[in-house]
């Protein structure tokens, strides 16, 4: 692919040179340019997650000290700390025990509720508003239907369908396999190689699971509302990303 990419734009050069059309060739070389802004994304990115492991090691290590101490009940609660609190909290970790409690499980509430799929004009509803996770029906998808998405990475694949919505399963996927996932980001980029095409409910054309997708050569549809909710784990689909369309088959 990546032969085939330079040798592309060799191809295009030269016709650009024999037009004569030197705006043209200038829009040309400005949109090769522009495509480095997705690499320079996901790079971001991953360095990012590095910085922010280094962090987590030491509250693992702070967490794990409180058990051994006492001073809490679960380790993850050390992560309902706010940044201002710290320092009070290992002077005198024995303060918060409660206070950290209470939020974790308010924490864990929220993991239960469904987020507005879209926030307009900056406005956040009260979570009072908010639905559970899995009240609002969905019904599956059929055999033939075609759910239609957006196209993220072009080809067809034909496979079995798994739904995944926790990236860390290492035995999710089979060869060929295709993933199926709410969103995707750095961390879901191990199930990208054993998948043989991806689809995802939510997605634009800089979001992780294209960049990746292209990499690898994997077809991939976007933007497919409710695909993890309508389509059914283990069903053979067909997936089009040239078309942005997953068929039932």
């Amino acid at each position: 692919m990546a032969e085939s990419r330079v040798e592309t734009i060799a191809y295009v050069r030269s016709e650009l040179e024999k037009l004569g059309n030197d705006e043209l060739s200038g829009q040309f070389e400005a949109a090769l340019v522009a495509g480095n802004i997705m690499a320079f994304q996901e790079r971001s990115k991953a360095n990012y997650i590095r910085v922010v492991n280094e962090i987590r090691v030491a509250f693992e290590a702070l967490g794990e000290r409180a058990i051994e101490d006492g001073y809490l009940s679960e380790a993850k609660h050390i992560y309902m700390l706010t940044d201002s609190e710290l320092e009070s909290y290992v002077a005198d970790p024995s303060s918060m025990r409660e206070i950290l409690e209470d939020r974790f499980a308010m924490y864990e509430e929220l993991k239960t509720l469904e987020p507005p799929f879209f926030i307009k004009d900056g406005v956040v509803p009260p979570l009072s508003q908010y639905k559970k996770l899995g009240s609002a029906a969905v019904d599956s998808a059929e055999t033939g239907s075609v759910l239609v998405g957006v196209a993220g990475s072009p080809g067809t694949v034909t496979g079995t369908a798994r739904v995944i919505l926790d990236p860390t399963d290492p035995y999710a996927l089979e060869p060929g396999d295709i993933l199926v996932a709410p969103l995707t980001d750095p961390s879901w980029t191990p199930l990208f190689l054993t998948a043989g095409a991806v689809v995802v409910d939510v997605g634009g054309q800089r979001s992780h699971a294209v960049i990746v997708s292209r990499e690898l050569g994997l077809p991939c549809v976007i933007s497919v509302t409710d695909g993890t909710k309508r389509i059914t784990d283990g069903t053979e689909i067909e997936v089009n990303g040239s078309t942005g369309e997953v068929r039932i088959l």
